[in-house]
């Protein structure tokens, strides 16, 4: 993950993306714009301050296909230009960079390139369903329906307790949708130990 805190006068505005794409802008700890990052996003809001309505406009884009920048406008003035951001990658073995860096392309829609991070990833943890659960997000928004479902029947069999995850995550939409998810859903529903 990667974040952003902008401290205005009386407003803090707060910018994340996920290992998976979704951005997610607050302020003053309240959501005020949710979208996939797909290269470059705007997130216009508005706010009540000394009485009159100020519009603000923040751009989240990605250069040289590896860091996001971020800009922020207030009233079509620029306060903040191309400022990157910092990482906040959580949960990650540091013996394992391939899968640090399968999040990181994650986390810049590069999808080809996180799977190949996260194959390198499952041959120094084979047994890590992270890996594979996240390898399956990726094969999912490339709409690639095999590879999507094996890497999330490796999940479950190296002990994924996410179903709730699997169940809701947005990454996972398209492969819900087939029919071959038909496999995923029959292996939670046989094995009650499997919770979320």
């Amino acid at each position: 993950m990667q974040h952003k805190k902008i401290q205005l006068e009386n407003v803090v505005i707060e910018y994340t993306i996920s290992s998976l794409a979704k951005e997610t802008v607050k302020v003053n700890g309240q959501i005020v714009s949710r979208k996939w990052f797909k290269g470059k996003s705007s997130h216009i809001f508005s706010l009540v301050e000394r009485g009159e309505n100020v519009a603000y406009n923040l751009i989240s884009k990605l250069v040289d296909h590896q860091h996001i920048l971020l800009s922020l406008d207030k009233n079509g003035v620029t306060l903040i230009e191309d400022v990157q951001l910092e990482s906040m990658l959580t949960g990650v073995n540091d013996d394992n960079l391939y899968k640090a860096a399968g999040q990181k392309s994650l986390e810049l829609y590069d999808l080809s390139e996180s799977i190949e991070h996260f194959k390198k990833a499952s041959l120094i943890d084979p047994n890590d369903p992270e890996v594979y659960f996240l390898m399956a997000c990726a094969h999912s928004q490339l709409e690639n329906t095999k590879q999507g479902i094996l890497n999330l029947e490796r999940a479950l069999e190296k002990g994924f307790h996410g179903i709730e995850k699997i169940a809701t995550h947005e990454s996972l939409a398209y492969l819900r949708l087939q029919p071959e998810f038909k496999v995923i859903t029959n292996i939670i529903s046989n094995h009650p130990g499997i919770s979320s």
